[in-house]
């Protein structure tokens, strides 16, 4: 078992399930050390009570309380006066728990994929200043919906992913709570709370050989980034000598690229049912036949809804909601027919 799996496996006393984004937020933490020229920040989306605030304290709670955020119900801008105050993001996790779309332009200021440290102008009191943190931290958000702003620049700052729940997640929460099993006083938290610990600490360079690196799956230079940021993380968690520095090896760049690959809302930032309902819809552009007859048109929402409600569990609302979205990612195109009918197809 590597280092890395070990982590992993030991989260699951506190959470069950969800290991991919468990395993995500571990090499997210990894690259907050400064010597790190990229930060995988990360997004949590999903409906509410499925467990992304849950994901994200359970990572907290094997990460040295020095690289912590001191408080997750904040508002990014309170961020803003405490670099003011000279408060330190060296090494730091930020989790920001359920922000809203007015939070956007904060994150964007904040939420640096860089190693510079952010510095950006606001007003106070009727003044510009001129803020500049002395180090870029890590970001973690949690929301039901993907972050979108303005051409997008806030929402490409983050790795995204898509926290559905699970019955065998809930099962563990009531187990745990029902017979007060502490996961946090075990053997195995504590060894992976020092592990953590000694990782986050060392100040090594992570080299990745280009030759073995294949990126032709990551359509956007921001992904391209999040991913030699995960190769670099799993390299040092796994790496047994940090007196010199690291090399990549296969394996480190196979489980990047496993873990990358797996995560359909990151590649289309859509959420993984609207991915999903593009199998439902029709690739053939609807003609005057449909227009005609739309009670047997295969492009309407009620036929695509009809075929995708039981395989996927969606409701209506939703469905017309995914439908937009693949829209305004060029996925999906509709024409408006008679009587306001809109016919879907696919790009």
């Amino acid at each position: 078992m590597s280092r890395l799996e070990f982590l992993v496996n030991t989260l699951q006393l506190a959470h069950k399930g969800d290991e991919d984004i468990l395993e995500t937020l571990i090499l997210s933490a990894v690259s907050a050390h400064p010597i790190f020229d990229i930060k995988l920040n990360v997004s949590l989306t999903g409906m509410s009570d499925v467990g992304k605030t849950g994901a994200g304290m359970s990572v907290l709670g094997i990460i040295p309380e020095e690289c912590q955020y001191e408080t997750h119900k904040v508002s990014p801008k309170v961020l803003y006066y405490q670099a003011m105050d000279g408060y330190t993001f060296n090494n730091k996790i930020i989790l920001l728990d359920d922000i809203v779309d007015g939070d956007t332009e904060v994150l964007k200021n904040i939420a640096n994929t860089s190693n510079t440290p952010p510095s950006f102008t606001t007003l106070i009191n009727q003044k510009p200043c001129q803020i500049t943190f002395d180090h870029a931290p890590v970001v973690w958000t949690t929301r039901v919906d993907l972050i979108e702003d303005y051409q997008g620049q806030a929402d490409r700052r983050f790795y995204t992913l898509e926290v559905k729940g699970s019955i065998d997640t809930m099962k563990h929460i009531v187990e745990m709570e029902s017979n007060n099993i502490k996961p946090e006083k075990s053997e195995e938290w504590q060894i992976a709370r020092t592990m953590m610990k000694t990782i986050m600490e060392q100040p090594v360079q992570v080299t990745i050989p280009v030759p073995m690196l294949d990126y032709s799956f990551i359509q956007t230079n921001s992904g391209v980034k999040f991913f030699i940021a995960m190769i670099r993380s799993i390299a040092k968690i796994n790496a047994t000598d940090y007196t010199e520095p690291i090399i990549a090896s296969e394996d480190d760049i196979a489980e990047a690229t496993r873990l990358y690959k797996s995560n359909s809302v990151q590649q289309y930032k859509l959420k993984e049912s609207a991915v999903k309902l593009l199998d439902y819809i029709p690739r053939i552009k609807p003609t005057d036949l449909d227009f005609d007859d739309p009670d047997n048109s295969p492009n309407t929402i009620e036929s695509i809804f009809e075929k995708a409600k039981d395989k996927l569990g969606i409701k209506i609302d939703a469905l017309r909601k995914s439908l937009n979205s693949l829209q305004k990612k060029g996925l999906v195109n509709s024409i408006q027919g008679r009587y306001n009918r809109q016919f879907y197809y696919k790009l």
